[in-house]
């Protein structure tokens, strides 16, 4: 049982590679199982975690929902995705995420973006919508304020040829239109946590919800239309423009992730 894990890595390399899983026999040989009662046995466990599951034909495949997804629990039954000890910057989105379900982000600066954060069920096509279940949480998100539709689409340098545009010297081109100066944005996610970052000297908003209909991600049940921007939590976030901090502090740039409070900070926010 302590190797499900690697046993699991193994089987989504396998999965990934030939877009189906091998028999009882060849997982045996892949995983280094010496009998079919231990393939038996491993296999049980992973469905009964809701890893995997048998299709009609009595094949073995993944399952196709995330058990941390669609619950209605705050907390995930666990996380699909960690993203840590990152540096993301000088992009539209600092990280980006429709249908980001099950992620957990932590220990990362986001920073010179246009946004810092977004995840969203803004668009159609992308499985798991609506999203849900993620997690941001020590990470620093600051100067998001890059307005790269002034600097290069009302220019026109993003309607030249792409070997014209400069990307190799700095150029983005966006191809949707994102909040400039925001930290942290959910478009119509659930259950998602923000809490315990650093988020300063974002120039329009720390944080932003807004809530996004079904029907614009083609879902017409009028059961569902505010299906979105529910049982999310922003708490316990150092939030500030970065000459409060530094008067302060004394400093932002070599500051840890804390949970520590200053005078005039907003803090434990909901």
């Amino acid at each position: 049982m302590a190797n499900d894990r690697s046993y699991l890595a193994m089987l989504q390399d396998y999965y990934s590679r030939h877009r189906a899983l091998p028999s009882y026999a060849s997982i045996g040989q892949l995983l280094g199982l010496k009998s079919k009662s231990s393939v038996a046995a491993m296999v049980a466990r992973l469905k009964l975690q809701g890893l995997l599951e048998s299709t009609p034909d009595r094949r073995l495949a993944p399952t196709s929902v995330d058990p941390a997804c669609d619950n209605q629990e705050f907390e995930p039954v666990r996380y699909s995705v960690e993203l840590r000890n990152n540096r993301s910057h000088h992009n539209t989105l600092g990280y980006s995420g429709t249908a980001g379900n099950s992620v957990h982000a932590h220990g990362n600066r986001f920073y010179d973006n246009a946004t810092g954060i977004s995840t969203d069920s803004l668009f159609p096509g992308h499985p798991g919508l609506p999203q849900d279940h993620a997690r941001w949480n020590d990470n620093k998100v600051y100067s998001n304020n890059e307005n790269w539709y002034t600097k290069y689409v009302d220019k026109g340098v993003c309607e030249k040829p792409m070997a014209e545009r400069g990307y190799l010297h700095g150029t983005v081109c966006p191809v949707v239109p994102v909040p400039v100066g925001t930290g942290v944005l959910i478009a119509g996610g659930n259950f998602n946590s923000t809490d315990h970052n650093w988020i300063y000297d974002n120039w329009r908003y720390g944080t932003m919800q807004i809530w996004v209909p079904a029907p614009l991600r083609d879902e017409f049940d009028p059961s569902k239309l505010y299906d979105t921007s529910n049982n999310n939590h922003t708490f316990d976030n150092l939030v500030h423009t970065v000459a409060v901090l530094k008067a302060q502090t004394g400093a932002i740039t070599n500051l840890a992730s804390t949970s520590a409070t200053f005078p005039g900070i907003w803090a434990a926010n909901t």
